[in-house]
């Protein structure tokens, strides 16, 4: 019966791929569209920072407020960078190909999509920054990354994993337990002129997101052809706050929310020497 059973499940597969594109009509890259791709084949440099925008800074801390009344000083907080890299463009399948092509062409894809999520087995890519490291975030100070490298492909969305920290994490902190931890935050919070109460809120919570890439350059704007692509994710800092409520939320749903709203509100801009892409909202 195992055989029967995989006939079955790739024949289920099939049907996906013709409800996603046989009746649909898919079809070939668009001519207007050539030339918004990011293509790369040169180094490139990773920036880590922050929006700081509403936030007012003390030493080796931060404030702020968010929508609910809620004001926060957060004096000790770190997140696990785990990965981020940029991801090549996934090949359209060719409906005109077998049965077999079609399936094997689908296994493929949601393999590659269960390796953004975090899991072993994806393929090597140079543009990826998979030594994962812990961010000071109460500093909130840019890291700069290594030189690296990348493939002569064409990228089409970024990817970028909080998870949580184990042995091999680098610049964990010497005084503060993070292992097994993929965020911690530490502080105290008031709402309105009430008293001040203490928080530590910590998660386990991994989070990933894959952004899609736009250019954004002016039509014939000129770039230095032998400059080294930049990549920057900016993270706010302020939006880490928003709609939490320390009078009804349990500290780590707190905590879970500060790392989700860290990575989706994630902006990624890349400079190259052909152009300037930007994640889309």
């Amino acid at each position: 019966m195992p055989l029967r059973a995989g006939l079955m499940a790739v024949g289920a597969l099939l049907v996906t791929v013709c409800q996603l594109g046989c009746f649909s009509g898919v079809e070939g890259p668009d001519p207007d569209a050539q030339g918004s791709e990011l293509q790369l084949s040169g180094d490139l440099v990773y920036t880590l920072d922050w929006d700081r925008t509403g936030v007012v800074f003390g030493e080796g801390s931060w404030s702020a407020s968010n929508e609910l009344g809620f004001e926060f000083e957060i004096d000790q907080a770190y997140a696990v960078t785990y990965s981020l890299e940029l991801v090549p463009c996934d090949p359209v399948p060719d409906l005109d190909a077998g049965i077999g092509d079609m399936a094997s062409w689908l296994l493929e894809w949601l393999g590659s999509r269960r390796a953004h999520a975090g899991h072993s087995g994806s393929p090597f890519n140079p543009t990826r920054l998979g030594q994962s490291m812990v961010e000071s975030v109460h500093e909130a100070q840019a890291y700069v990354s290594p030189v690296m490298s990348s493939q002569d492909v064409a990228y089409c969305q970024f990817h970028y994993l909080v998870a949580r920290a184990h042995g091999g994490t680098q610049r964990l902190p010497d005084a503060y337990d993070l292992m097994g931890q993929s965020a911690a935050f530490a502080g105290r919070w008031r709402r309105g002129p009430g008293t001040w109460s203490d928080f530590e809120w910590r998660t386990n919570l991994p989070w990933g997101e894959v952004l899609s890439l736009d250019r954004v350059d002016a039509p014939g704007a000129e770039f230095e052809p032998n400059a080294m692509t930049r990549v920057r994710l900016q993270r706010p800092l302020r939006g880490l706050l928003k709609s939490l409520d320390p009078e009804s939320m349990s500290p780590t749903v707190l905590a879970n929310i500060m790392v989700k709203q860290m990575v989706q509100g994630t902006e990624v801009q890349i400079e190259t020497p052909q152009g300037v892409w930007r994640s889309s909202p």
